[in-house]
């Protein structure tokens, strides 16, 4: 009969060992560090975001933390899943920490500054990439348009997917660097809409973007939209830009100079101009 003569140390030396320095910000704990990451928590040096999750950052606040690392945790959760409806077209988490999934389950999972709402859907389709760097997939443009199209209502927070009029303004924001990409977006949601069995989004789709390029009279909600059938689009985010540096001008602006009957000051405005 064989004789084992190796004691438990010598077992505990020929398995991996787990160092905190190596890990990122967040990560997934395992049976195999299972006993580790529970020490290094009750010694403060780490902090428990949620099932199974941990971070090492321990001065930022929680909700930072997930927001920051808000693709990796839902990668964790969801392996891969595709990004869709209001996160695919926002590509970051909503006001209110929403990121918006379809995936194998639908157990949402709330943290700290985040909650990921999967829901059951087609998994990725034709046009639908990694995102990343994660084991995640972002929708292609025309199915995030598809599924935002679709009706929803929140019973907490905001709805999973945009309002009417928000889609108009990303179809605005669409065309602002190429017009025609519009059609070429409609004839890639023709293509993909099958799979998603979103005929009827798609006859949607077609009409907004018939009505915004001005070849068919229908109602549009939003004033971009509205410009853009016009002929005067506007860039709505550059009229932002100039209106928060036009008020930070504004709080820069100097001082009056006081009165001094000794002292000539009708020159300082010359000095102040060409001799900063």
């Amino acid at each position: 009969m064989a004789c084992f003569s190796h004691t438990v140390k010598d077992f505990e030396r020929l398995m991996p060992t787990f160092s905190i320095d190596e890990q990122p910000e967040v990560f997934f704990t395992s049976t195999e560090i299972s006993r580790e990451v529970r020490s290094l928590l009750s010694a403060g040096r780490l902090r428990q975001l949620g099932p199974r999750l941990y971070t090492k950052n321990t001065v930022d606040p929680l909700e930072i933390v997930s927001r920051r690392n808000c693709w990796q945790i839902a990668a964790g959760y969801f392996p891969g899943a595709v990004v869709a409806d209001r996160t695919a077209l926002e590509a970051r988490p909503a006001a209110d920490g929403s990121l918006t999934l379809v995936a194998a389950n639908k157990n949402e999972q709330k943290l700290a500054g985040l909650r990921i709402r999967p829901r059951l859907g087609p998994g990725p389709t034709d046009g639908d990439e990694r995102w990343m760097g994660e084991d995640l997939y972002m929708s292609s443009r025309p199915r995030a348009f598809l599924e935002n199209l679709r009706a929803s209502r929140a019973r907490t927070g905001l709805p999973r997917t945009l309002s009417v009029e928000e889609v108009e303004e990303r179809l605005d924001e669409h065309a602002q660097l190429r017009p025609e990409s519009l059609n070429e977006l409609r004839d890639a949601a023709r293509r993909v809409a099958p799979a998603l069995d979103a005929e009827a989004e798609f006859a949607q789709l077609d009409e907004l973007i018939g009505t915004l390029s001005g070849t068919r009279e229908g109602e549009l909600r939003s004033e971009r939209a509205r410009a853009r059938r016009a002929g005067a689009p506007f860039d709505q985010r550059r009229i932002e830009s100039l209106r928060a540096s036009h008020e930070r001008l504004v709080g820069l602006a100097p001082s009056g100079t006081p009165a001094n009957e000794r002292q000539d000051v009708s020159t300082f405005a010359f000095y102040e101009a060409y001799c900063p």
